[in-house]
């Protein structure tokens, strides 16, 4: 242990554990040290390691937490790239987005037994009841201007997630007691009646999307309970 710490104190400024901001475990504690560094059954997996552990041990994969870390298109804005990205399969595109943001320190994962045919993924269906995670409604709706867009950080990246002009009054009536067709209704009712069902879900599934991409919009009710599966 004493070599091992002696031996990052002389690391010179070139060596990639000293250049990454994003790891500290090391330099904590000796407990942090250790697990980072001399722990014997201790070893990384980038996301096909993952995808690969799950399947040996007769697995799928449901989704990566948080979603939008794993969407390569979260990390560049070139349009030639996202082309060429949206061509690939989905566990290749999960790998690229790794590589891109190259600032993954651990992957959370929910899976399924490998065999299970039914969809596993909770849907917001009309019957379904959003709910926002360790998020105030009103407080957040305050903060959501049209036109403005949702401004989060990722290990220090910024990224700005556009949302449509209805984000606000939708994450407003996300109380965890209305449902999505309660949601469209008195939005309907006190908002705009012209919100016919089109119009509705081209306001609430970006807003969805975006908002449980960062893990923040989960999903509770019958329309998860459905899937057996809540908050994905």
């Amino acid at each position: 242990m004493a070599l091992a710490r002696h031996l990052v104190r002389a690391l010179p400024e070139t060596n990639l554990l000293r250049r990454n901001p994003l790891l500290g475990d090391h330099l904590s504690s000796d407990a942090g040290l250790f697990d980072l560094l001399l722990h014997a059954r201790d070893r990384a997996y980038r996301v096909p390691g993952v995808l690969a552990l799950l399947a040996a041990a007769g697995l799928r994969l449901v989704s990566f937490i948080e979603p939008i870390r794993y969407r390569p298109e979260t990390w560049t804005s070139d349009p030639a790239v996202r082309r060429r990205l949206g061509e690939m399969d989905e566990p290749d595109r999960m790998a690229a987005a790794e590589l891109l943001s190259s600032a993954m320190k651990v992957h959370i994962a929910y899976a399924v037994a490998a065999d299970r045919r039914e969809d596993t993924q909770a849907r917001p269906t009309p019957s379904a009841i959003p709910v926002l995670r360790d998020l105030d409604p009103q407080a957040l709706a305050r903060t959501l201007k049209p036109g403005v867009p949702l401004t989060v950080r990722f290990d220090g990246q910024p990224l700005a997630l556009p949302l449509p002009a209805l984000a606000g009054p939708i994450v407003a009536r996300c109380d965890g007691r209305r449902t999505v067709a309660d949601i469209q209704n008195d939005l309907r009712e006190t908002v705009d009646r012209r919100l016919d069902d089109r119009a509705f879900q081209a306001a609430f599934a970006p807003t969805y999307a975006a908002l449980n991409g960062i893990n923040r919009m989960l999903i509770s009710g019958y329309g998860a309970e459905r899937t057996g599966i809540v908050g994905i």
